[in-house]
Protein backbone atom coordinates (compact mmCIF):
# COMPACT_ATOMS: atom_id res chain seq x y z
CA UNK A 1 0.00 0.00 0.00
CA UNK A 2 1.60 3.54 -0.86
CA UNK A 3 0.09 5.37 1.95
CA UNK A 4 2.09 3.12 4.41
CA UNK A 5 5.03 4.47 5.59
CA UNK A 6 6.29 2.57 8.62
CA UNK A 7 6.04 -0.99 10.02
CA UNK A 8 3.68 0.49 12.69
CA UNK A 9 1.60 0.98 9.51
CA UNK A 10 1.71 -2.48 8.06
CA UNK A 11 1.54 -4.24 11.54
CA UNK A 12 -2.20 -2.30 12.04
CA UNK A 13 -3.26 -3.18 8.99
CA UNK A 14 -2.68 -7.06 9.59
CA UNK A 15 -3.92 -6.79 12.86
CA UNK A 16 -7.17 -5.59 11.24
CA UNK A 17 -7.07 -8.41 9.01
CA UNK A 18 -7.11 -10.74 11.67
CA UNK A 19 -4.78 -12.79 9.75
CA UNK A 20 -2.54 -13.68 12.21
CA UNK A 21 -3.14 -16.12 14.78
CA UNK A 22 0.11 -17.56 16.28
CA UNK A 23 3.68 -16.31 16.35
CA UNK A 24 5.06 -15.01 13.27
CA UNK A 25 7.91 -14.10 11.92
CA UNK A 26 8.57 -10.35 11.21
CA UNK A 27 11.49 -9.27 9.05
CA UNK A 28 12.34 -6.09 7.12
CA UNK A 29 12.04 -5.86 3.34
CA UNK A 30 15.21 -6.22 1.23
CA UNK A 31 17.22 -8.05 3.75
CA UNK A 32 19.68 -11.39 2.31
CA UNK A 33 20.42 -13.79 4.84
CA UNK A 34 21.24 -17.24 5.21
CA UNK A 35 19.72 -17.18 8.99
CA UNK A 36 18.44 -20.29 10.28
CA UNK A 37 14.82 -19.13 11.12
CA UNK A 38 13.87 -22.66 12.70
CA UNK A 39 16.61 -22.22 15.04
CA UNK A 40 15.62 -19.08 16.30
CA UNK A 41 11.86 -19.57 16.12
CA UNK A 42 12.19 -22.85 18.76
CA UNK A 43 14.85 -20.73 20.89
CA UNK A 44 11.87 -18.07 20.87
CA UNK A 45 9.33 -21.07 21.44
CA UNK A 46 11.24 -21.64 24.67
CA UNK A 47 11.56 -18.46 25.86
CA UNK A 48 7.85 -18.47 25.60
CA UNK A 49 8.06 -21.64 27.82
CA UNK A 50 10.14 -20.78 30.34
CA UNK A 51 8.52 -16.69 30.69
CA UNK A 52 4.92 -16.41 29.40
CA UNK A 53 5.46 -12.74 29.33
CA UNK A 54 7.33 -13.08 26.24
CA UNK A 55 6.35 -11.66 23.47
CA UNK A 56 9.02 -11.19 20.96
CA UNK A 57 12.40 -12.46 20.29
CA UNK A 58 14.55 -10.23 18.55
CA UNK A 59 17.40 -11.19 16.24
CA UNK A 60 21.13 -9.47 16.73
CA UNK A 61 24.42 -9.60 14.60
CA UNK A 62 27.91 -8.85 15.88
CA UNK A 63 29.57 -6.56 13.36
CA UNK A 64 32.34 -8.25 12.03
CA UNK A 65 34.18 -4.96 10.96
CA UNK A 66 32.34 -2.14 12.74
CA UNK A 67 34.42 0.35 10.53
CA UNK A 68 33.32 -0.54 7.42
CA UNK A 69 29.84 -0.89 7.64
CA UNK A 70 28.30 0.35 10.60
CA UNK A 71 26.13 3.93 10.48
CA UNK A 72 25.21 6.30 12.27
CA UNK A 73 22.19 5.53 12.63
CA UNK A 74 22.60 1.35 13.49
CA UNK A 75 24.74 3.03 16.65
CA UNK A 76 22.83 1.20 19.76
CA UNK A 77 23.12 0.17 23.37
CA UNK A 78 21.47 -3.03 24.29
CA UNK A 79 21.65 -4.60 28.15
CA UNK A 80 20.41 -8.12 28.65
CA UNK A 81 20.81 -10.92 31.19
CA UNK A 82 23.71 -12.94 30.08
CA UNK A 83 22.16 -16.70 31.24
CA UNK A 84 18.67 -15.44 29.82
CA UNK A 85 19.19 -12.89 26.91
CA UNK A 86 16.37 -11.14 28.13
CA UNK A 87 16.63 -7.24 26.93
CA UNK A 88 15.97 -4.76 29.55
CA UNK A 89 17.35 -2.03 27.88
CA UNK A 90 17.56 -1.45 24.03
CA UNK A 91 18.01 2.12 22.24
CA UNK A 92 19.72 4.21 19.22
CA UNK A 93 22.94 6.44 20.74
CA UNK A 94 22.26 8.39 17.22
CA UNK A 95 22.30 12.00 18.31
CA UNK A 96 22.98 11.00 22.22
CA UNK A 97 25.75 11.94 24.04
CA UNK A 98 25.21 9.71 26.90
CA UNK A 99 22.57 6.51 27.86
CA UNK A 100 20.76 6.68 31.24
CA UNK A 101 19.93 3.26 32.37
CA UNK A 102 15.81 2.89 32.36
CA UNK A 103 14.00 2.84 35.67
CA UNK A 104 12.95 -1.01 35.19
CA UNK A 105 16.66 -2.14 35.11
CA UNK A 106 17.03 -3.40 38.85
CA UNK A 107 19.89 -5.12 39.88
CA UNK A 108 18.64 -7.32 42.70
CA UNK A 109 19.73 -11.17 43.73
CA UNK A 110 17.92 -14.52 42.88
CA UNK A 111 16.69 -16.56 45.98
CA UNK A 112 19.95 -17.96 46.36
CA UNK A 113 21.80 -14.35 46.69
CA UNK A 114 23.44 -14.43 43.10
CA UNK A 115 22.74 -11.53 41.25
CA UNK A 116 22.36 -12.01 37.86
CA UNK A 117 25.16 -11.21 35.40
CA UNK A 118 23.98 -8.57 32.73
CA UNK A 119 25.83 -7.38 29.45
CA UNK A 120 25.98 -3.98 27.54
CA UNK A 121 27.13 -4.13 24.55
CA UNK A 122 26.66 -1.42 21.58
CA UNK A 123 28.47 -4.17 18.99
CA UNK A 124 25.36 -5.86 17.83
CA UNK A 125 23.49 -4.69 14.22
CA UNK A 126 20.29 -5.45 14.27
CA UNK A 127 19.18 -7.57 11.61
CA UNK A 128 15.70 -6.57 11.54
CA UNK A 129 14.30 -9.66 12.28
CA UNK A 130 11.10 -10.12 14.71
CA UNK A 131 9.77 -13.21 16.00
CA UNK A 132 6.51 -11.94 17.84
CA UNK A 133 3.39 -13.42 19.51
CA UNK A 134 0.04 -12.01 18.12
CA UNK A 135 -0.61 -9.53 21.05
CA UNK A 136 2.43 -7.50 19.85
CA UNK A 137 0.14 -6.76 16.70
CA UNK A 138 -2.46 -5.48 19.23
CA UNK A 139 0.48 -3.05 20.82
CA UNK A 140 1.04 -1.41 17.44
CA UNK A 141 -3.01 -1.13 16.95
CA UNK A 142 -3.78 0.31 20.31
CA UNK A 143 -0.69 2.63 19.76
CA UNK A 144 -0.54 4.75 16.65
CA UNK A 145 2.56 6.12 17.95
CA UNK A 146 4.28 3.40 17.12
CA UNK A 147 5.90 3.43 13.52
CA UNK A 148 9.05 0.68 14.13
CA UNK A 149 10.51 -1.69 17.04
CA UNK A 150 13.70 -0.12 17.33
CA UNK A 151 12.54 3.40 18.45
CA UNK A 152 9.09 3.01 19.29
CA UNK A 153 8.32 0.16 20.42
CA UNK A 154 11.01 -1.04 22.60
CA UNK A 155 11.78 2.80 24.00
CA UNK A 156 8.38 2.65 25.09
CA UNK A 157 7.34 -0.80 26.17
CA UNK A 158 10.85 -1.83 28.00
CA UNK A 159 10.91 1.49 30.11
CA UNK A 160 6.81 1.73 31.01
CA UNK A 161 6.00 0.33 34.17
CA UNK A 162 2.36 -1.08 33.48
CA UNK A 163 3.67 -3.70 30.94
CA UNK A 164 5.08 -6.57 32.28
CA UNK A 165 5.78 -8.13 28.79
CA UNK A 166 9.17 -9.67 28.10
CA UNK A 167 11.80 -9.15 25.16
CA UNK A 168 14.87 -11.78 24.39
CA UNK A 169 17.59 -11.05 21.92
CA UNK A 170 18.97 -13.93 19.93
CA UNK A 171 22.68 -13.48 18.78
CA UNK A 172 22.85 -14.97 15.14
CA UNK A 173 25.71 -17.49 14.74
CA UNK A 174 29.00 -16.29 13.47
CA UNK A 175 28.62 -18.86 10.11
CA UNK A 176 25.73 -17.24 9.20
CA UNK A 177 24.92 -13.86 7.62
CA UNK A 178 22.88 -11.19 6.40
CA UNK A 179 22.67 -7.77 4.66
CA UNK A 180 20.34 -4.67 4.18
CA UNK A 181 19.70 -3.15 0.96
CA UNK A 182 19.42 0.09 1.56
CA UNK A 183 18.84 3.31 -0.69
CA UNK A 184 21.12 6.27 0.33
CA UNK A 185 19.82 8.83 -2.23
Amino acid sequence: NPNFTSEGDCLRKVESAKLIKNDFILIRGLLITNIDLEKAYTIHLSNKKHDKNCIMTSLFKKYKNEANWKTDYDDSVIIYNKTTHKIYQYETTFDKSSIKFNDNLVFKPSKEGVYPSYVVRSDLYDACIHICSPSVLGMFHDNFDYHNFRDDFYGNMLVNEIYFDTFYMYEIDRGEYLALIRNHE
